[in-house]
């Protein structure tokens, strides 16, 4: 198990902040539900039972499709559902006495980023006078930044987050989120920690949690935590999909395949878990399998540096050297620095 993106991506069997992979498979709603009313839809959501929180705010939107009180909830809700086309379509319908204009613009902008438009939500933030920005607006900016790899040209940017936010914990989870990319663990340590402080039930600070976890060798510790997230964010898949990662790593096959499958049933469709299948199978020697699993994830053996890294060692199990030399020359051009990859690649060039 590694401690970052960017230090031996081909050993990674976790997954952390990528909203391109984070998009839910969301359940449609069932018919002849009881009437629901906004307090169902805040309690559900206040729970973090998105989808359940979802179906209450159809029903209400269903009759009261105008309502602001709704529609931003609705919003809030498919964000969390990693649904930005929707999030977006319901902000547009809030009413300009229903959101001041710095709200309109952060949620918008977290919508382009669960698209995958970072750019676009740096742009809607910067148009907003700092003063005006919000912490969930300067939360934005920074995640935009980092999802765009520019935030290194910005560095300002965290200080001056945290100066006007202190008290936000997405922020300093995100300069913790940082801090793993630079492989700073001191930093993530101190992050961590100041998010927890802020709020114990923090996402992407328990997160962290599991990675220092890793970083420090306690998979146990770190299995229980994605564990407790699980039960916390029951519409998340990552963290049943982090666990069956780390039984893949343990050597503990059967406990991995039973996590999937458990999992699968929660969450239909989710790609890491299929990635997390694709790992397994080639574990345990099925290497046609694997191959099949991840010829179906074009952005896994695209874009994603573990999946070219996985691709790569299925082809050249199955004896297809081109296909696994053309893996690790896109993985390279993605992460130059992986020695790893660099000296597969060479030997396979031999």
């Amino acid at each position: 198990m590694i401690a970052s993106t960017k230090e031996r991506p081909a050993r990674l069997g976790i997954l952390r902040l990528a909203p391109l992979f984070l998009t839910a498979a969301i359940a449609g709603c069932g018919t002849g539900a009881p009437p629901s009313d906004i307090g169902d839809a805040q309690t559900a959501f206040a729970d973090r039972d998105f989808r359940t929180a979802r179906i209450h705010l159809l029903n209400i939107l269903g009759e009261t499709p105008d309502s602001d009180a709704a529609n931003l909830l609705y919003a809030r809700t498919m964000l969390a559902l990693g649904d930005g086309i929707a999030a977006q379509a319901a902000v547009a319908k809030i009413s300009d006495t229903g959101i001041d204009a710095a709200s309109r613009a952060a949620l918008r902008a977290h919508g382009d980023i669960v698209r995958g438009l970072p750019q676009q939500a740096i742009d809607r933030i910067e148009a907003i006078d700092p003063d005006q920005r919000g912490g969930q607006g300067y939360r934005m900016l920074l995640w935009g930044h980092m999802e765009n790899d520019s935030i290194d040209d910005h560095p300002e940017l965290f200080a001056e987050a945290l100066e006007r936010h202190d008290d936000n914990a997405d922020i300093h989870a995100l300069v913790g989120r940082h801090a793993v990319n630079l492989g700073d663990w001191d930093i993530v340590r101190e992050a961590m920690q100041a998010a927890l402080d802020r709020d114990a039930g923090n996402y992407e600070a328990l997160l962290l949690k599991a990675e220092v976890e890793i970083h420090d060798d306690d998979l146990e510790a770190a299995r229980s935590t994605y564990a407790d997230l699980a039960k916390r964010f029951p519409n998340h898949a990552v963290p049943l999909a982090n666990i069956a990662g780390l039984e893949i790593d343990a050597g503990n096959y059967d406990a991995a395949a039973q996590v999937i499958t458990d999992a699968e049933t929660q969450h239909p469709g989710f790609a890491f878990l299929q990635f997390q299948k694709a790992r397994l199978a080639n574990a345990q020697g099925d290497y046609r399998r694997a191959n099949d699993i991840l010829q179906a994830m074009p952005d896994y053996i695209h874009d994603y540096p573990p999946g070219l890294a996985l691709s790569a060692e299925i082809a050249e199990k199955l004896d297809n050297r081109e296909i696994a030399i053309a893996r690790l020359e896109r993985l390279l051009a993605i992460v130059p620095d992986d020695d790893a990859a660099r000296e597969k690649l060479e030997t396979l060039q031999l």
